[in-house]
């Protein structure tokens, strides 16, 4: 190994400048991690299924990674942010308003005609 880069490391110069990768094998996938810039890792799915507990705790500590299938990026595995809580929070909303609106379509189907709202509430307070 270069630059007495340790098992599992390797040091390399790409386009003049020296980049280090931690790496590990597993399952047969060779997994890299460019240690100066955190680039995100790939984890193959079966990768994923076996060690999802171990991955779930890094990418609470900050790691990031593309699961792939056959080699093909299929999906991304991050840090659940605070923009990410408050996209949900508002998806939630959202889901709750169509809710309500098919509740609205229900009534309306089976609304007297020419009861007004009022008028009905008058007529349940007799």
């Amino acid at each position: 190994m270069q630059g007495g880069a340790q098992a599992g490391e390797s040091v390399k110069f790409s386009a003049g400048v020296l980049v280090a990768t931690r790496g590990f094998s597993h399952n047969g996938y060779m997994v890299r991690r460019d240690v100066a810039t955190g680039a995100t890792r790939q984890v193959g799915i079966r990768q994923l299924k076996d060690e999802a507990t171990r991955l779930v705790r890094e990418v609470r500590d900050g790691a990031e990674f593309v699961i792939t299938v056959n080699g093909t990026p299929v999906a991304k595995l991050s840090k659940f942010t605070d923009d990410d809580a408050e996209l949900a929070r508002r998806a939630e909303i959202d889901r709750w308003f169509e809710e309500l609106g098919e509740i609205g379509k229900q009534i309306a189907s089976h609304w007297p005609a020419g009861l007004s709202a009022a008028d009905a509430v008058a007529e349940q307070r007799r």
